[in-house]
């Protein structure tokens, strides 16, 4: 093989593969690249980089049982897999959205759901392809089991194609590695392909280029280029929960693992700021974890309130709360139910919070409603903003928290409709 030293710019030495097999590890001595690692199909190989770019083989060694018993559990979920598929409506436009896992809980989740759900009214068949799937309220679909990093992924993906008679696959790069397995090429002449990008993925533009079509919720933050934009869709409610500025609780609402958990301590630190209590929903997705064993004990009991139906649990509990926290879909959803929002960053500026108001709430939504990439110049906090608009409403002006209660703008700038019309437009490659 060829390898082209001047490709590293650094004597990290990332791996040349964004999928999983290929060259996955590279070692040097100071800024020059000496042996990689590849893994093939079959086999890892180490090789030795000679002068000039060219590489020899030095010795070879079996893949991981680990590979190698995921690659025997894809040939397992056949039979479940062809069940699932003969509940499929022939008479329906089928797509494979594949995924490596779906939690119990997630904004990634709930935007999959809000977009299936109405793709699924307009006809389409959605079928979730994915290693693992706990997302409670996206298992109406059929569901196709499949281990991203096995070596028979890839072609076991081109046989779902030929199974289900989809007419697109979309890639939904939450983790991108197996759209880079792909033969994108060879899927291409069966059908339609497509990704959808949920956050700043480990891809390239050059593969991006290569998909019949390429669609994103935030634009701005991708790092890449010739996207489609598709703004988070919401539902609102035809009724909203009674808003009450005397409330002393707020709600914390996601996942609490190590990347979330610097946006719950920031959201703790907001609350003792405003003297309320608070309550923290989601489910506890690394309890192995250092820092989250490290907080955990630090949170009184009945502040964990577990995993909730945001939609739901804001109907019937919303006047409880004076406002509510999270990223991404969440702070819309709090909006959509006319309670305030807020937005927290992921590193330990709480400071730089933001409740969502009729001005900032554009910006945000570029950004996916998370306050970390985003510039710093777009996120300067109102914090300090809202504490004296609830004084205000306290002391007995109503209208000084209208500025952070904003369903009416949101109505008026997330249609649904339009945002449908564009996806199939870009999914179907319809004019």
């Amino acid at each position: 093989m060829n390898f082209t030293p001047r490709e590293h710019s650094s004597a990290l030495f990332p791996a040349l593969t964004k999928g999983h097999f290929g060259v996955t590890k590279v070692f040097g001595l100071g800024r020059r690249p000496l042996f990689t690692v590849v893994r093939t199909r079959t086999r890892n190989e180490l090789h030795l980089i000679r002068r000039g770019g060219k590489s020899c083989r030095l010795l070879t060694w079996p893949l991981s049982s680990k590979i190698r018993r995921a690659e025997l559990l894809n040939e397992g979920f056949d039979a479940a897999n062809l069940h699932e598929l003969r509940t499929i409506d022939p008479t329906r436009t089928v797509v494979l959205f594949v995924f490596d896992f779906l939690h119990e809980t997630g904004g990634v989740e709930r935007r999959v759901e809000l977009f299936l759900d109405r793709l699924s009214a307009r006809g389409i068949q959605p079928v979730i392809v994915a290693a693992r799937h706990d997302y409670a309220p996206l298992q109406k679909y059929p569901c196709l089991r499949l281990i991203p990093g096995a070596p028979n992924a890839a072609w076991k993906l081109l046989q779902f194609v030929r199974w289900s008679g989809a007419k697109v696959v979309e890639f939904n790069l939450k983790s991108p590695k197996l759209a880079h397995d792909v033969d994108i090429k060879a899927l291409r002449q069966l059908v339609r392909v497509g990704c959808m990008l949920h956050g700043r993925e480990d891809t390239t533009q050059e593969f991006l280029d290569r998909l019949d079509y390429r669609c994103t919720v935030f634009s701005r933050s991708s790092g890449f280029e010739r996207l489609v934009k598709l703004p988070n869709i919401v539902t609102f409610p035809d009724a909203c929960p009674a808003f009450d500025p005397h409330a002393d609780t707020a709600l914390y609402i996601g996942r609490i693992d190590s990347e979330k958990l610097p946006t719950i301590r920031n959201f703790i630190r907001i609350c003792e700021r405003l003297g309320v209590r608070f309550e923290i929903a989601g489910p506890v997705t690394s309890p192995g974890s250092r820092p989250v064993g490290r907080f955990l004990p630090s949170i009184p009991p009945d502040a964990l309130i577990g995993p909730i139906d945001t939609r739901a649990h804001l109907q019937a509990y919303g006047s409880r709360y004076l406002f509510v926290a999270g990223g991404g879909q969440v702070p819309l959803e709090a909006a959509a139910a006319d309670l305030p929002a807020l937005i927290t960053p992921h590193d330990p500026t709480p400071e730089r919070a933001m409740f969502l108001d009729a001005e900032n709430q554009e910006v945000l939504r570029d950004w996916n409603c998370v306050i970390n990439r985003i510039p710093r110049p777009l996120t300067p906090g109102n914090v300090d903003a809202f504490a004296e608009a609830v004084r205000l409403a306290r002391q007995g002006d109503p209208e000084a928290l209208r500025p952070f209660r904003i369903r009416g703008e949101l109505e008026r700038t997330l249609s649904a409709d339009a945002v449908l019309d564009r996806y199939l437009k870009e999914m179907l490659g319809t004019p």
